[in-house]
């Protein structure tokens, strides 16, 4: 029952996002992060669902804003039963007009929680844009946890075609020993307005089991009069 009522809520969102949504900025189920942050006076929501072959099901929302030219989230997670969330900052430290690059840093951290100890991550993205079509993202970090610290990394390809469809290619590392692949696609319901995504992703040294998701994410301007 808990799992189906996180399932309805998600495409129940998704659903009223579809029909009421503003500018679309960023893409969940991507683990490889871009440099940008979300545009001065505005905020963002992320949401994705993962399920993988044993129908385990792992639901992700993250609001964001910007303040002060800094992106604050707030990441929450259900993940097997389990509640979880944390705190986020990242600010794009290099961008240049004549050079397609672009420099970001993020801080995120979890609490004590479920058992385990709180954990630090701090990650750099950078982003290369060759043109309109094509992007790539690099990402290298740490990950802190009882005072032991993983290494973590990846990178992915976004190529953008036809205005209303594009497609991510990603490998990445975030747990020790587990490396994994991932594709995503990108279908732009109304472009520049609102997108919906769509992944499938399996490990590549490890027994771990494949998974499929959903996602979208929403940007809209906050109000003027508060």
């Amino acid at each position: 029952m808990h799992y189906l009522y996180l399932t309805v809520s998600f495409y129940a969102t998704l659903l009223f996002v579809v029909l009421f949504g503003q500018a679309l900025h960023a893409a969940p189920l991507l683990q490889t992060d871009d440099a940008g942050i979300v545009d001065p006076g505005h905020c963002q929501i992320e949401l994705d669902q993962k399920i993988s072959d044993s129908q385990i099901s792992q639901v992700n929302l993250t609001p964001a804003c910007n303040i002060a030219n800094i992106e604050i989230g707030l990441p929450l997670s259900w993940d097997d039963g389990e509640q979880r969330y944390a705190l986020q900052a990242k600010k794009t430290l290099f961008q240049a007009e004549r050079i397609p690059v672009a420099l970001a840093a993020s801080l995120t951290w979890q609490p004590k929680q479920q058992n385990e100890k709180d954990q630090v991550q701090l990650n750099i993205p950078v982003s290369y844009y060759h043109n309109d079509h094509l992007q790539i993202d690099a990402n290298l970090g740490v990950d802190r946890q009882d005072h032991n610290n993983d290494m973590t990394w990846a990178v992915a390809s976004t190529y953008s075609f036809a205005d209303v469809h594009g497609v991510s290619l990603e490998f990445f590392k975030t747990e020790a020993e587990k490396t994994r692949s991932q594709v995503v696609y990108h279908y732009h319901v109304i472009p520049d307005q609102v997108s919906l995504f769509a992944s499938y992703g399996h490990s590549l040294n490890s027994s771990d089991q494949s998974w499929a998701g959903l996602g979208l994410s929403w940007v809209t301007a906050r109000s003027k009069n508060k």
